[in-house]
């Protein structure tokens, strides 16, 4: 059978990530994993017509009363503790890529414009007192080395060449100066990669079940780790836009919906599973029970036992020298210890929403340091924005400061660079209905 038939026939859930690819593997198996999901089974009809059948009880469709049976042919095989599982613990973890952008702003403006924001009049008072200025070159190299990238400017140049700017009847000649800045507003950007992992801890109980038998547990592993070109790249491509400031999940929703499915809804089957495994068989005449099939729940009330199952499994027995003709038929008895039905849906865990994260753009505004005044502090290292001299240097001062443009970019929490964990708990309850077996 295709693929597709299969899907069709069985129904139930798969994931590449709980089984293997289907590529090269026995379409029987794959099948198999499909069933593992639904509390059914695929077997023939009469015909040899393939089909799925409900594990669950009906109403009777035939009655075994008093001597209906053959002499000494019932039997009851009750399920063993040891395979009575009544707990399913899903554990493992859902590991993605967070995708960091910060973004920052650093504004400088020369104190020699006295307060000035225009060009025009902040020029001028700079140039009755003018010093070294920045130039674009330095503000991008200075972002650079901070491990940020400029990404967005409103720079405050000085103005072309004029006769007389400032009303003074002095010319201003601007042909060697272009670059030189009497301030700035930048807008820079920096990026980082972190791994997210969902750490689940899901257990689905047959609750009346562990209360009276006390737990029979096994365990499913989940293993799911996202991995995208994006994240790959995030760090190193060149950022080429703006995008806001804060964080990106590379998640992916089908997958991660997709295995969890999976792994509650096996849980549930194999629960369910090992709670039929309670098993009443009698023998009849093989004539009086022909229209007997597998899609049949019967009722057994004979030989001192009672009993309601689905029936499970029928074998023909054809003696060719007595004639003798004899059907053993099995029903598979549910039994939970429920009295009162406690079915939990079973529910995807949420992603654990994203915890403060940044809500905009930091902001900076850069210091000066200007030598050339016998009054000058030491020259502090250490300290962001831009230094240098001024033009005219009064006799006897210290040593210029450096021509240069120092930023530092904010240190990143280590909460949102190392490896966040987040610890997902849950508890889904399911009920087993007891069906009839009184001995």
């Amino acid at each position: 059978m295709s693929i597709a038939d299969i899907d069709a026939l069985v129904g139930g859930l798969w994931s590449s990530d709980v089984f293997e690819v289907t590529e090269g593997r026995s379409h029987w198996d794959y099948a198999s994993e499909r069933l593992s999901t639904r509390p059914v089974s695929l077997d023939a009809s009469p015909y040899g017509e393939l089909r799925v059948t409900e594990w669950a009880a009906a109403a009777p469709a035939f009655i075994f009363g008093a001597g209906s049976t053959i002499y000494g042919s019932t039997s009851v095989e009750l399920a063993q503790l040891d395979n009575l599982t009544n707990v399913v613990v899903i554990e493992g973890g859902y590991r993605f890529p967070r995708l960091w952008q910060e973004n920052n702003t650093y504004s400088w403006t020369s104190p020699q414009m006295g307060g000035h924001t225009m060009i025009g009049p902040g020029f001028c008072e700079w140039r009755t007192n003018s010093t070294e200025l920045p130039t674009k070159a330095m503000v991008s190299e200075a972002l650079t080395g901070s491990g940020q990238t400029l990404i967005g400017a409103d720079w405050l140049p000085l103005p072309d060449s004029h006769p007389d700017p400032c009303d003074t009847g002095a010319p201003w000649i601007n042909t060697f100066y272009p670059e030189l800045l009497l301030g700035f507003t930048v807008n820079a950007a920096r990026r980082w990669t972190q791994q997210v992992t969902e750490q689940y801890s899901i257990r689905i109980e047959a609750t009346a079940s562990v209360a009276q038998a006390g737990e029979q547990i096994t365990r499913e592993r989940l293993a799911l780790q996202i991995e995208n070109d994006q994240a790959e790249a995030w760090e190193s491509d060149p950022i080429t836009e703006a995008k806001p400031g804060g964080a990106h999940d590379l998640v992916d929703e089908v997958r991660r919906e997709a295995a969890i499915n999976v792994l509650m809804n096996k849980a549930r089957t194999t629960i369910l599973g090992a709670h039929r495994d309670t098993k009443v068989r009698i023998e009849v005449p093989a004539p009086m029970v022909v229209d007997v099939d597998l899609i049949h729940t019967l009722r057994v009330d004979d030989a001192g036992i009672k009993a309601v199952g689905k029936c499970s499994h029928i074998e023909d027995t054809f003696d060719m020298t007595s004639g003798e003709a004899v059907t053993q038929i099995t029903l598979s008895v549910q039994r939970g210890g429920d009295s009162i039905a406690v079915n939990d849906p079973l529910v995807m865990p949420p992603l654990t929403p994203l915890v403060d994260p940044p809500t905009g753009n930091t902001y900076a505004g850069l210091s000066t340091q200007l030598s050339g005044r016998s009054s000058d502090p030491p020259f502090d290292e250490d300290l962001d924005g831009f230094s240098g001299s001024f033009d005219s240097y009064d006799p006897g001062t210290p040593e210029r400061y450096p021509r240069r443009v120092k930023v530092t970019a904010p240190e990143i929490d280590e909460a949102r660079r190392n490896e966040h964990v987040n610890e997902v708990p849950a508890l889904i309850r399911i009920s087993i209905p007891n069906d009839t077996l009184e001995l």
